[in-house]
């Protein structure tokens, strides 16, 4: 990471976890950094997006919450604030 600081090295960096709780901004901001776009208001990028999310979280699901408790994250708690 140092060696990209130094280079300038431009990085995005994306949570699953925020990905998977509110996907439209992430993916949105996603595509704005890999077609460098400030604003992708009428481009097929803004499309596919929302052709992706209109699908519903069924047809993107990558991992099945556990039968045991259901609910995502579980132990969060365990790791201090810088962690996360």
């Amino acid at each position: 990471m140092r060696d990209a600081n130094l280079r300038k090295v431009p990085v995005l960096w994306i949570r699953y976890e925020d990905l998977v709780e509110d996907p439209k901004p992430h993916l949105m901001n996603l595509m704005r950094y890999m077609i460098n776009l400030k604003d992708l208001t009428g481009t097929n990028a803004e499309r596919r997006v929302q052709e992706v999310l209109d699908k519903g979280k069924e047809a993107t699901q990558v991992y099945s919450l556990k039968d045991n408790t259901l609910r995502f994250n579980t132990k969060g708690k365990m790791y201090s604030p810088a962690q996360r």
